[in-house]
């Protein structure tokens, strides 16, 4: 299954719909998710079915922040929203090659520390009713060194924050004896 997670920062430049069909021709991806699109609700149904996959779901912005679409064929995989939020949008996805059953969410952090919090602490909800592997996909908006925003003085570190949801959800070793799951440098690998 491919997975591609692109912040567009606003999906209404010209050259976004002309990138997405590229990304379609290179790497053909059963999901992409377009995360920051600051587009309205008006404006997404008029772009959406135009950029070329069978299905789509989305939630719009919040006072121009955030916004996320979620594009999929159902060629290799069957695909279905379970939730949205103001941050996320989550899937049930079974994939046909492997016929294995997981759950896969696109997500836009917030970037005020106020928010951040409920964030993480959603994720953790979530994570307490999902039975089935998890990937979290998309911009998390977290800081990983003091260095990237000198003048902050409260810094969630993403290496902390992700590490600490990936203890909280205990996986269960695979039959090689290695955990299902791993952080490297912005990847989760399953």
């Amino acid at each position: 299954m491919k997975i591609i997670s692109w912040n567009v920062q606003g999906a209404k430049k010209a050259n976004v719909h002309e990138e997405v069909k590229f990304l379609q021709r290179t790497h053909k991806p059963d999901i992409l998710f377009l995360i920051e699109t600051k587009t309205n609700t008006r404006n997404t149904m008029q772009i959406l079915p135009r950029m070329g996959f069978e299905h789509y779901d989305f939630i719009s912005p919040v006072n121009h922040s955030g916004g996320i679409w979620v594009l999929w064929n159902n060629n290799r995989i069957h695909a279905s929203v379970l939730h949205k939020d103001s941050r996320g949008v989550h899937m049930l996805v079974h994939d046909l090659s492997n016929l294995t059953n997981c759950v896969i969410s696109g997500v836009y952090g917030p970037a005020q520390c106020r928010e951040k919090e409920p964030f993480w602490a959603k994720l953790e909800q979530l994570n307490s009713v999902i039975d089935l592997s998890w990937c979290i996909i998309g911009n998390l908006n977290e800081l990983e060194t003091l260095l990237e925003e000198p003048s902050t003085f409260l810094i969630f570190s993403l290496l902390f924050k992700v590490n600490q949801l990936l203890f909280k959800v205990s996986p269960l070793p695979r039959k090689d004896g290695f955990m299902p799951h791993g952080f490297m440098k912005g990847w989760i690998e399953v």
